[in-house]
């Protein structure tokens, strides 16, 4: 199966040559833990795009880059991070030399394990998209929480929540309690796929179309926040997206590396 080259690129910016000045050991890595790298389309072009066992298979397809899979240094290790993406090894550079590797038959080749952290240290921030699953896709072009990498800490942004919408395209219940409840829950939602949880929570915004049904949100959200006891801030505002919401929370957390 021919997988799609834009879903493994690393989601931080990163300059090959600070990759090189790293200091991590070399060492030999299995090629059959890589090779499903060869079937991500790296070659050809936008419109024709190939995967480098298309090439090997058929050098005619992509003459260029053949040819620099048969000019490829073996002596020179490849760099590999995990990807927090996809969660697997991704190369930085040396695709060619896997290539050339899989030509010959190898077993092993030469690679350097490069931590995420290390990379972020040259001064680019490492964000990841949070995709949560009890939430449902997000419309427009926005997630429902990103996550940013701070070396020692992870710092996570939860897009504000309102109540669902029912077939009519109105809010499920104009209740404000249950709608408070099934915000929180969201939130909740998104925080444990983010890897974190309410007790994580800095910072929480309040929307609301009423100022007066804050005595009972304030009841739910000492609940869910207890123990974090957030900065937070109340305003109250004309109205929501969704028509006949009344509340709206985004909150902010960050959760320190174990």
């Amino acid at each position: 199966m021919k997988l799609k080259q834009e879903d493994y690129f690393f989601p931080f910016d990163y300059d090959e040559k600070e990759i090189w000045k790293i200091d991590v050991p070399v060492s030999e890595i299995e090629l059959s833990k890589i090779d499903w790298l060869l079937d991500v389309d790296w070659f050809g072009t936008d419109e024709n795009p190939l995967t480098p066992n298309e090439v090997l298979n058929n050098p005619e397809l992509d003459p260029e880059h053949y040819k620099r899979i048969e000019n490829a240094d073996l002596s020179y290790p490849i760099d590999l991070a995990i990807n927090p993406r996809v969660n697997k090894l991704v190369p930085f550079d040396g695709l060619h030399r896997i290539c050339k590797a899989k030509l010959l038959n190898l077993k092993t080749i030469k690679c350097r394990i490069i931590p995420v952290e290390k990379v972020n240290k040259g001064g680019k921030m490492l964000k990841q998209q949070i995709t949560a699953d009890g939430v449902g896709k997000a419309p427009g072009f926005f997630s429902p929480a990103m996550k940013i990498d701070l070396g020692n800490a992870e710092l996570i942004f939860v897009t504000g929540q309102q109540i669902n919408q029912n077939e009519n395209g109105q809010a499920a219940t104009t209740d404000i309690a249950e709608q408070t409840e099934y915000v929180f829950q969201q939130l909740q939602s998104i925080l444990n796929d983010a890897g974190a949880s309410m007790d994580d929570v800095v910072k929480a915004q309040i929307f609301l179309t009423d100022m007066n049904d804050f005595p009972i949100v304030s009841k739910i959200r000492e609940k869910y926040f207890a123990i974090s006891k957030p900065a937070s801030t109340l305003v109250e505002v004309n109205r929501m997206v969704v028509p006949g919401a009344k509340i709206e929370i985004e909150v902010t957390a960050v959760v320190e590396k174990k």
